[in-house]
Parts: structure tokens; sequence; C-alpha cells
């Protein structure tokens, strides 16, 4: 069961500026039911409603630390695995880490930057609509990927990959923005995935399966050093 903090913060919060063409289509038809149909004008009005919560906007606390690695979408950890990234991402053989976040209707799914640093690349590839939670979605749904070098050195990449509902992925990084932790920079509609794509020898994954997650809040992992000792329980300093 959700907690009272966690509900708040994925109920609360402004609107995308995305969400408000659907969200004034749906005030459109529904006024417009209203002169014919009440009960039909009720339902669209509902529907609209929950557009408008699935566009919403919280703001949110990041970490400051940077040695931290944070999650960059809002949801539920389907898997924590050891593979290789897309292809079309170009990161080489690793090995490398991926965690596997699952949106559901009702998480926000505004999309943050888990890292700071350069964005490298931003690539685009077509693909089937499988459900989400599908293992295979990873490699065979539509996906927008990005690879962000960070100031420790070594790259990330984080794709975003579209649903069986959910058709629509929206990227705003380009190459070469120098990017901020917890920075929003896109969103993917109705229903998705994210994985998070992580160098094992450089990254220690803090996440566990099936955690909750909060975009630009929850703690993926952390770079490794010889000097951090930190534990997550002494990762306390935030920034909103």
């Amino acid at each position: 069961m959700l907690d009272k903090r966690l509900w708040n913060i994925m109920m609360s919060g402004k609107i995308d500026p995305r969400g408000w063409i659907f969200i004034g289509i749906g005030c459109c038809i529904s006024a417009l039911f209203f002169l014919v149909h009440t009960k039909l004008a009720l339902f669209c009005s509902g529907i609209t409603v929950m557009v408008g919560l699935f566009f919403r906007d919280p703001t949110r606390c990041t970490p400051l630390k940077s040695e931290l690695v944070i999650s960059p979408a809002d949801g539920l950890i389907l898997d924590i695995v050891d593979c290789l990234p897309p292809c079309e991402l170009d990161l080489g053989p690793g090995p490398w880490t991926r965690i596997s976040i699952f949106l559901n209707l009702w998480d926000v799914h505004v999309n943050r930057f888990p890292v700071e640093g350069r964005i490298l690349q931003v690539s685009y590839a077509p693909g089937k609509f499988l459900e989400a939670f599908k293992p295979e979605a990873s490699l065979e749904n539509e996906r927008c990927g990005i690879v962000i070098q960070v100031n420790q050195g070594f790259q990330v990449g984080c794709v975003q990959i579209a649903g069986w509902i959910g058709r629509r992925i929206v990227c705003d990084a380009k190459v070469d923005q120098v990017v901020k932790k917890g920075e929003k920079y896109g969103i993917i509609c109705f229903g998705s995935r994210m994985d998070v794509y992580l160098p094992k020898e450089q990254v220690e994954i803090w996440a566990t399966l099936h955690q909750r997650t909060i975009a630009g809040e929850t703690i993926l992992g952390i770079i490794k050093e010889e000097e951090n000792k930190l534990s997550p329980e002494e990762q306390f300093t935030y920034h909103s």
C-alpha cells in the first residue's frame, strides 16, 4: 500500500503543458454532450479529469550529491538484470546493469535526467507496441534513447519505451546539451516503460526489485569511489 507521502507526490502538482490540448478537447466534447446526453457528458468529463491527472507535473526534490544516480521515472521496478543495451545506443559491451521501471496509467509520466553530464546521443528506434511490462518490450517496442556522458568519465543510457496504450514518446533532450540531475526532459503518454543502463563496474546499485520509484528523488545507485563510504540512510541532502 502506498504511504501518505508517496500518494501526495503522485497526485499533486501542476499540469504538463503538453496535456492542455487533450484536456481542452475533452472539455469541449463534454460540453457538447451536456446539450444532448447528460450521462454521456458525465462520462466524458470523468475521462477528461483522468487525462488531467495523467499529465500532472509535481515539484520534486532531487538529492544534491553528485555521486548519486536517481530515478528518471515514477513507477515500479520490474527487473534489475545484467544485459547488453540496445544497439542504437552504441554503449559498448559493458558489463551493463539494466533497471526497468514500469509506469502505469496513474503514475506521473514526466521523465527526468538521472545524472549530471552532457548528452552524447539521442536515438529513435521504431518498433512494436507490446505491453510495456513484458521483458521483450525493451528491444522490440518503439523507443527513444539518450546517452549521457557523466562528469566522472563514463556513460549512462536512458530509454523511453512506448507501451500498448502509450504510443507517443516526447524527448526534449538535445545532443551536446549540458544537463542537471532531476531536470525534466520528456514524457511518455498513457502507460509506458523506462530502462536505465548503468555500467556495472562504475555504479553500485541500491535499487531493489519491485521498489516504487519517484522521478527525480528515488536513488537507484551510487558511483563507486574508494573514499565514498556513505550509506543510503546518510544521503539526505536535497534540492528542488
